[in-house]
């Protein structure tokens, strides 16, 4: 059992809630100067760590802080600002892997709950918005408008949430907007919320998990349902004696939800259009057809050129990268092509090696495929915060461990 001080334990949520959400691309964080953020990083970070009741410089811990330390050195290939600058983003997490297991299961209660209440809040003003009620708003942006590789996302920002301006009328679904709170991206924001439905098992009588669920649902996020729905089937067969009972559940509702949408209103209908339609396989992409992640030039000569040449074992430069790479899609073979062969093979040494600290069973397992089934189609969020915690946390909660804390005055 673990005891702190009311104020360093104040200092330690706020801290890991901030740059969580800062991390998420949280609207109210968008014109903050970086120099400023990272200060903070730094302040809160050394604050904590020479805190001994608080944290716990044990071997597990410092091998993968020193693996993402690692991770993060070759990403940079040897530039001194921009390791300075990834580890200063790293900070939280490095942080945050040296405090206490007690404590970490107790802030990420907290990082969840915040989310949740953002989340509630978000939805409930976003609902009321779309049955008629007008919301004021500003023309809002994060981004640059100088440059192809800083392209600016452009927001109506009702304070409570946001609408999306840069996607396309056919984005929208039947004159719905797409629902992502007070982040940028509805794809990042949904999974990352399906990982925190599945390393708590989902238990709905934890009222933030019913607030995911919904906002995955609106969101109209591939990503989000796809991880939900794999990750639902991953516990069902995970379930002890009633595993059975609960993957034949499973089973029939996405039957139901699959004859509702290709019969309702002759397919035209949300779940077709949104859902369905988009997990077809297209033979011309050889991908199924809601995947828009990279361009087909890109896959093409990605497949045919690039593993055959001399930079796919350590990637390009990201000026080489500015230069050649025209389009700005997202995917593993972007991640490949900034880091080569050794920088996947050692990200996927940071995921497994991870997991060798905790319990080898079903779950934890499941936590991996869901983890590489985001990154096959994202490649960028590999270190940011709230994956990284998340994913820490998840092989603490699903090895079964029986953890307890206490906060104290």
């Amino acid at each position: 059992m673990g005891q702190i001080n009311k104020y360093s334990w104040f200092t330690a949520c706020t801290y890991f809630v901030v740059a969580v959400l800062y991390h998420m691309w949280a609207s109210p964080f968008w014109h903050i100067p970086i120099t400023v953020v990272f200060a903070y990083f730094v302040i809160s970070s050394v604050f904590l760590l020479i805190n001994r009741s608080l944290c716990d410089f044990s071997p597990t811990h410092q091998r993968i802080s020193i693996i993402a330390i690692i991770f993060s050195l070759l990403c940079t290939r040897g530039n001194i600002f921009a390791f300075v600058f990834s580890i200063l983003n790293l900070l939280p997490f490095l942080t945050f892997v040296n405090i206490k297991e007690c404590f970490q299961l107790r802030i990420f209660e907290v990082i969840r709950k915040t989310i949740a209440w953002i989340v509630g809040i978000s939805l409930v003003a976003w609902l009321v918005s779309q049955v008629g009620f007008s919301m004021p708003y500003f023309v809002d942006f994060l981004g640059s408008f100088d440059s192809l590789w800083d392209n600016p996302y452009v927001f109506e920002n009702h304070i409570l949430y946001l609408v999306n301006l840069n996607l396309d009328a056919s984005e929208a679904v039947f004159e719905l907007p797409r629902f992502c709170a007070i982040f940028i991206e509805p794809g990042y924001f949904a999974s990352l919320l399906a990982m925190f439905l599945y390393v708590d098992k989902y238990n709905f009588k934890h009222r933030y998990n019913i607030v995911f669920l919904s906002a995955i649902f609106f969101s109209f996020s591939l990503s989000g349902w796809i991880l939900t729905g794999v990750g639902m089937v991953i516990h069902g067969f995970s379930s002890g004696r009633h595993r059975l009972g609960i993957i034949f559940l499973i089973a029939a509702l996405f039957f139901g939800i699959y004859l509702i949408g290709t019969t309702y209103n002759g397919g035209d209908n949300l779940i077709n259009t949104r859902m369905l339609s988009r997990m077809e396989y297209d033979a011309d992409k050889g991908n199924i057809s809601g995947y828009n992640r990279a361009a087909e030039n890109f896959e093409d000569w990605f497949d045919s050129e690039f593993v055959f040449s001399s930079d796919a074992m350590f990637g390009i430069s990201i000026d080489q990268y500015e230069k050649y790479i025209t389009d700005q899609g997202i995917g593993w073979r972007y991640f490949v092509v900034r880091f080569g062969f050794i920088g996947l093979l050692v990200y996927l040494f940071f995921l497994f090696r991870q997991r060798r600290y905790f319990s080898k069973n079903v779950p934890t397992l499941g936590l991996i495929l869901l983890y590489l089934m985001f990154f096959y189609q994202d490649g960028q969020m590999y270190l940011a915060t709230e994956f990284t915690i998340t994913y820490l946390m998840g092989l603490v909660l699903l090895s079964n461990k029986d953890k307890s804390y206490n906060v104290n005055s």
